[in-house]
């Protein structure tokens, strides 16, 4: 029962019927919280509360009289904000990606040195078959980090080139 009030109360204080006005907040001795549009009783501490909606940029449906609650994209204060919030996400990705790069080439320089020492180390029979062996190896491990390393910096291209498209239309 007690949940079926607090559904009915919020949905209540959040209709778009109800543009203005206040309600109280019960805080009964366990601890248990009422919302009301009426005072609380004398044993229950009471806190008002008042509110007010703004209509600016939400839209509403004819016909059914149900609420449309999608913001007009024409609202220049909402596409400063799109920007805003592309532009930090934007900003996010960029440095996520440079950390990715620098990481896969420090690998990479390891992975490629490491193999490089093993290379300088063989001698004896075959060593210049074994060797081939191992250069082979640096060559496709080579080409597998410039792989990653293309992709990478083509998304940092990317992120780039839109942010900087973002910043000439402020």
């Amino acid at each position: 029962m007690r949940k079926a009030s607090w559904v009915c109360v919020v949905g209540c204080l959040l209709s778009l019927d109800a543009l203005a006005g206040s309600y109280y907040e019960c805080v009964d001795a366990n601890g248990g919280k009422l919302f009301s549009q009426s005072p609380c009783p004398a044993d229950q501490n009471e806190k008002k509360h008042s509110y007010q909606s703004d209509k600016q940029g939400i839209g509403l449906t004819s016909g059914s009289g149900k609420a449309n609650r999608e913001i007009s994209t024409d609202n220049a204060s909402y596409q400063a904000m799109r920007d805003n919030n592309r532009r930090l996400e934007l900003k996010r990705n960029i440095n996520r990606t440079q950390q990715k790069l620098e990481s896969l080439e420090a690998d990479r320089d390891n992975r490629i040195a490491s193999m490089k020492e093993t290379l300088q180390g063989i001698a004896g029979n075959n060593a210049a078959n074994r060797r081939a062996v191992v250069q082979q190896q640096i060559d496709k491990e080579t080409q597998k980090y410039q792989q990653r390393i293309e992709k990478l910096t083509n998304e940092l291209k990317g992120y780039t080139s839109e942010m900087a498209g973002l910043s000439q239309n402020p």
